[in-house]
């Protein structure tokens, strides 16, 4: 009996001991869990697969993309492991940005500052629009885009660009995560504005600047500020199968075409193999930038087979030394595929290319911008893709054979180049609509002689392959240069229009638009001043062309500066300047081009001797903004006016005047408010601070509440005996925004600090927590040593009390063996007792009868 006591009290002391150390291991355990690193996982998962028992291994599921079995879950670094032992693939949520597929944006001016159109030519107009020969489908087959919807995966969108009014269908959000998130329609970055524009921005006749500009939009953020997950990019690809609002409710609408100006370069995971697999069951075509890392490498999705991926051409059908191609050699190719029945291992990308150097297109805030990059060439192969996929629908084409015919058009009508990395050639857009409308087109050949040529300059153009009789029109860079009757073996001559440095592209087309021939002419930069005899401040005509899109350029004649301004979006420049006041002469004209250095062009004038009558007549006033003030040239007399960029209200500031013409006499300044505000104005002071440098000190006051206004001070002066009076623009604020700015950032700091004064409190309650928890380690450690040396002499007890138990034992076998003879004595007695009494009983029987 005491030994059964001494067991209970040993089996009480295990007992707490287990228990002890059990508390311990979890305080450590949380201890590490605290200090672990996680990591953002996509677990692509097997059908009918419980992802939420992930959880059990210490992952939080954050996002299910139910249409491609796969997950975005916050697991344990160490959990990768794990999860693909589980036979799950795993991928890391790597980010996705337009640095693989976009250079830089040149910001060009409103839209509603350009010219549309003079003279039959179109100067709202972007190249890459005639390259493709998109405004040739529009005028000849009468497809420009209607019925048709892109999806456009980027920064977001402007819907209230003049471009893009009301083209809009749909608008969703994502976080990092790839969940939606309820905001209104915005760009964040300025290149999804650009990107749907080039798909579909303008019209066919006014802003030419969209392949498919009758298409409908709809637009997903995914890349905010130009950077995303592969979460949100997933997000974005399952909202296209069945788009819908932020709170879940759908949008009716499905696209056509997802468009994808991004990618992770150099990437060949199989994250989004699912994804693209889905788009093309649906009859969706997925067009993706090939990417802009050069030769020998490509970006995913773009590299993915049935994806339509797109490399950049420049203005002479060159591939841009930026653009990106490779056979590609996919590392797991998955075993069934929608797309040609077929994953091959190796195959060629990009697929086909486009326009991708000086795009120009749709910026945030009415705006155009001009841009570069496989980014520019994918919006185009969409508009293009987004026609051939609507005409075919018609036709009963859905799901999976849509998107095949849709690729096997658009690379079996393309412009043939024959450069490396320029996969099937350049996308033809009238070509691929004609073949989906099933209309036959005989290409004919196209000569053109001499093959280099100037602005107005006439060459010939030889046609070969076609029915004489036949009415002809000729295009140059988008211009209607001749219409007649074609007659055999006489060629066209023509006159260049306006138009850019390099490559441009003639095209050659009856009225049917069944023979049609295409060709390339380069185009060298030229400058024409007219008239060539003129006198002082006289107006002259500069015509300049073969220059870049947009190109800054300055215009002297001697050491005068006429303008600083910039070309348009055709590369040239049309304007009416004022001869300066020089004695008379010839004089040299030069254009230096400051964005493409190598460009510089001169010519001659001759001012000849004749008297201004009206002085002020001569005027003509440039302006040159610079980081703090503007300086504004009057170029007809050598005199700067230096004005800041603002003034303020109350505050008496000054406006300097600098020129070298010694009879200038500075009598006098007016203010005018543009607006009609009250206001008053004085002179406190005009000074010359140094030989012909004037400083006019004055003072605005604002008589009725004004936050801002634009006026006009007047510089009464003479030149000689004739009275001039210059007008110079200001701005006045009631308050200076650089200041606001030091206060707003003031408060900012202050709260600033006064978060890191509560984080420092929170800081140190944190560190004595964790001094208390480390105590209270310490204190469990010493516990759990003399728990040791507590178990050790249990330990010892119960070998001391081996003997004993020893003997208890032989004792105990010894009854057992004694019991078990007894037992089978017993049964052996009762066997034969059993036996006697049969006997007995047959006996008694045998004996009665």
């Amino acid at each position: 009996m005491s030994c059964i006591k001494n067991q209970n009290h040993v089996s009480a002391v295990i007992l707490a001991a287990l228990i002890v150390l059990y508390i311990a291991n979890y305080i450590a355990i949380s201890t590490a869990y605290a200090f672990q690193q996680y990591e953002e996982l996509l677990l692509i998962y097997p059908p009918n697969y419980d992802i939420y028992q992930l959880t059990g291994f210490g992952c939080s599921i954050e996002r299910i993309f139910t249409k491609f079995n796969i997950a975005l879950a916050l697991c344990p670094a160490k959990t990768m492991y794990i999860v693909r032992e589980l036979g799950l693939e795993a991928i890391p949520n790597f980010n996705i940005s337009l640095d693989a597929t976009f250079n830089s944006f040149k910001i060009y001016r409103s839209v509603n500052q350009i010219g549309a159109e003079e003279k039959d030519i179109p100067f709202a107009w972007s190249w890459a629009v005639s390259r493709v020969n998109a405004d040739i489908a529009w005028r000849y087959l009468g497809v420009s885009g209607y019925g048709a919807t892109i999806a456009i995966l980027d920064t977001g969108i402007d819907p209230t660009h003049p471009l893009l009014y009301n083209k809009l269908r749909g608008w969703i959000e994502f976080d990092r995560k790839g969940r939606p998130v309820c905001s209104n329609p915005r760009d964040t970055y300025g290149h999804g504005t650009w990107v749907a524009s080039i798909a579909a921005g303008g019209d066919t006749s006014t802003y030419i600047f969209g392949v498919a500009p009758y298409a409908n939009i709809l637009a997903a953020l995914v890349l905010p500020g130009g950077y995303g997950t592969a979460a949100q990019v997933l997000a974005g690809l399952e909202w296209s199968l069945d788009p819908y609002n932020c709170t879940g409710g759908k949008l009716g609408i499905k696209p056509d075409v997802v468009s994808m100006s991004f990618g992770a370069a150099a990437n060949y995971s199989n994250i989004f193999l699912q994804a693209i697999s889905r788009l093309i069951e649906s009859g969706i075509v997925p067009v993706a930038a090939i990417g802009n890392s050069g030769p020998h490498t490509t970006s995913n999705p773009g590299n993915i087979w049935g994806v339509i991926g797109v490399g950049a051409t420049d203005f002479d059908n060159e591939v841009a030394w930026f653009s990106s191609y490779e056979d590609v050699e996919w590392p797991e190719p998955p075993s069934t595929w929608p797309f040609k029945e077929l994953y091959p291992k190796i195959y060629r990308k990009p697929d086909i290319v486009a326009p991708g150097i000086d795009v120009p297109g749709a910026f945030p805030g009415g705006l155009l911008a001009i841009g570069s990059g496989t980014s520019a060439s994918t919006p185009i192969v969409a508009g293009v893709a987004a026609m051939v996929s609507r005409i075919l629908a018609s036709k009963g084409f859905s799901g999976v054979k849509l998107v095949e015919e849709v690729y096997d058009i658009l690379t079996s009508t393309t412009t043939s180049i024959n450069v490396t990395g320029s996969g099937y050639g350049l996308v033809n857009a009238f070509k691929a609509v004609s073949k989906a409308l099933d209309r036959r087109v005989n290409v004919v050949e196209v000569k053109v002689e001499p093959s280099t040529s100037t602005l107005w300059e006439e060459v010939n153009i030889d046609v070969k392959g076609i029915v004489e009789g036949i009415e002809l029109s000729i295009y140059i860079a988008g211009v209607e240069v001749y219409r007649g009757i074609y007659r055999l073996n006489q060629p066209i001559k023509v006159r260049i229009p306006p138009t850019h440095i390099g490559g441009n592209d003639v095209v050659v087309i009856d009225r049917g638009g069944i023979y049609y021939g295409e060709a390339l002419i380069s185009i060298y930069p030229t400058i024409y001043v007219m008239p060539r005899n003129t006198s002082v401040g006289r107006p002259i005509n500069i015509a300049v062309s073969g220059l870049g899109i947009a190109d800054l350029i300055i215009i002297y004649i001697e050491n005068n500066i006429l303008t600083l301004d910039i070309a348009n979006l055709r590369g040239s420049y049309l304007s009416q300047l004022f001869t300066p006041y020089l004695p008379q002469g010839r004089y040299n004209v030069l254009l230096v081009d400051l964005s493409t250095p190598n460009i510089r062009l001169s010519t001659s004038i001759d001012i000849v001797s004749e008297a201004v009558k009206n002085v002020t007549q001569i005027i003509n006033r440039t302006e040159i903004y610079n980081y703090t003030n503007i300086v504004k040239e009057y170029t007809a007399l050598p005199m700067t006016i230096n004005i800041k960029q603002y003034y303020i209200f109350n505050a008496t500031d000054y406006i300097d005047i600098a020129s070298a013409y010694p009879n200038i006499t500075i009598v006098n300044a007016i203010f005018r408010s543009i607006d009609n505000k009250k206001t008053s104005y004085s002179v406190i002071n005009i000074t010359e601070i140094s030989s012909g440098v004037y400083r006019i000190w004055f003072k605005v006051d604002a008589l009725e509440p004004i936050n801002e206004i634009d006026g006009v001070i007047y510089i009464k002066m003479y030149i000689g005996d004739n009275e001039i009076v210059y007008p110079a623009p200001i701005k006045l604020l009631l308050e200076d925004p650089v200041k606001t700015d030091i206060r707003d950032v003031e408060k900012r700091l202050y709260h600033l600090n006064s978060s890191v004064v509560d984080l420092n409190i929170k800081m140190q309650n944190i560190s004595e927590n964790v001094k208390r928890i480390l105590n209270n380690l310490s204190e469990t450690s010493n516990r759990v040593d003399k728990l040791d040396i507590n178990i050790a002499n249990i330990e010892r007890n119960i070998s001391s009390y081996g003997y004993t138990a020893s003997y208890v034992s032989r004792k105990l076998n010894d009854i057992e063996n004694n019991i078990d003879f007894i037992t089978t004595s017993l049964y052996t007695a009762f066997a034969l007792s059993i036996t006697s009494l049969a006997i007995a009983i047959i006996f008694t029987i045998y004996r009665r009868k």
